[in-house]
This record gives C-alpha cells, sequence and structure tokens, in this order.
C-alpha cells in the first residue's frame, strides 16, 4: 500500500513541477513576444531608435527570465533566441528594414516555438 502512494505522491508532485514549468515558460514567451511586437511596429514605420530602444528593453526581459528558461529548455534553444536578437539588433543599427523584419519574425517564431515544444500534447509525448 506504501508503495502505490508514494507512487501516487511522486505522479502528483511530478504533474505540478510540469504545470508550473509551463506556466512559467508560457508567461515568459508572451511578455518576450509582446515587446517584439512593439519593436516589429517600430521597424515598419522606420521609426529606428525606438526600435532599438524597445529591442534593448526585450533584451533586458530576457536576460531576466533567461536563467530560468535556461534550467526548463534545452540550450540550443536559448542560444539561438540570443544569437537572432544580436542580429536584429544590428539589423536595426543598419537601417535595414527587411533583414530586420524577417529577423523579428523569426525570433517571434523561436519564441513561439519554446511554448509550442513544452506544451503537454500527445504529439509531445510520442
Amino acid at each position: 500500500m506504501r508503495t502505490i502512494a508514494t507512487i501516487a505522491a511522486a505522479l502528483v508532485l511530478l504533474a505540478g513541477i510540469s504545470i508550473v514549468s509551463s506556466t512559467v515558460i508560457h508567461s515568459a514567451a508572451q511578455n518576450l513576444n509582446n515587446h517584439l511586437t512593439q519593436v516589429e511596429n517600430s521597424i515598419q514605420n522606420q521609426k529606428w531608435e525606438q526600435a532599438l530602444a524597445g529591442l534593448k528593453v526585450t533584451q533586458a526581459r530576457w536576460n531576466e527570465t533567461k536563467n530560468l528558461l535556461t534550467i526548463l529548455l534545452d540550450h540550443h534553444e536559448t542560444d539561438t533566441i540570443e544569437i537572432s536578437m544580436k542580429r536584429l539588433a544590428e539589423y536595426i543599427r543598419l537601417r535595414a528594414a527587411a533583414d530586420s523584419m524577417a529577423e523579428v519574425t523569426t525570433l517571434q517564431t523561436l519564441i513561439q516555438h519554446i511554448t509550442d515544444k513544452e506544451d503537454l500534447t500527445l504529439t509531445n509525448v510520442f
């Protein structure tokens, strides 16, 4: 009987940790994508200084959550996001509208991919 109770407790604990980590990942990704949408709008309107300032805020938010996300995610995912942010910053600095738009879209997709990959779905389980 103790074995069954121990297994049940372990499953409940595992499910709880999974739900909390999923919530943290979704919240962080939503926050980052909201900031990136503002950057995207600034790029579309060719407000380069505003776009760069918005990206700096996004990078600061990323740096706040990166350490926690690194525990929960594959390091390749976080490295790819960092590289994309640096590339976007350079495109904005050069005022390359097409490249900036492509990179901000890539960055949004990478961040969305994190949440899609970590969701508890049949596709991800199998």
